[in-house]
């Protein structure tokens, strides 16, 4: 199974998702992070996981993709609503 955990300036959090994760009876998994073009140190605090657990992969975007779909979708989905 495939965790897909988009960030954006979560390193306050991402090491409690991860751990979240790694909790779980369920152990057949692995963790996508992507984070968003983040000026913050996410990437230093996913690297000891990664080091660690196979399972956890890291990727930065180049610029921001998520954010800029996230608000298109949803300013979209408020709009189909107040009509």
């Amino acid at each position: 199974m495939s965790i897909i955990t988009p960030t954006w300036a979560c390193a306050d959090f991402i090491a409690e998702t991860i751990k979240s994760i790694q909790c779980q009876t369920y152990q057949n998994w692995e963790l996508l992070i992507q984070d968003d073009c983040s000026k913050g140190n996410t990437l230093e605090v996913v690297k000891p996981f990664m080091e660690t657990d196979e399972r956890i992969k890291y990727e930065c975007n180049p610029s921001l993709i998520f954010t800029k779909l996230l608000q298109k979708n949803w300013n979209g989905t408020l709009a189909k609503f107040k009509k």
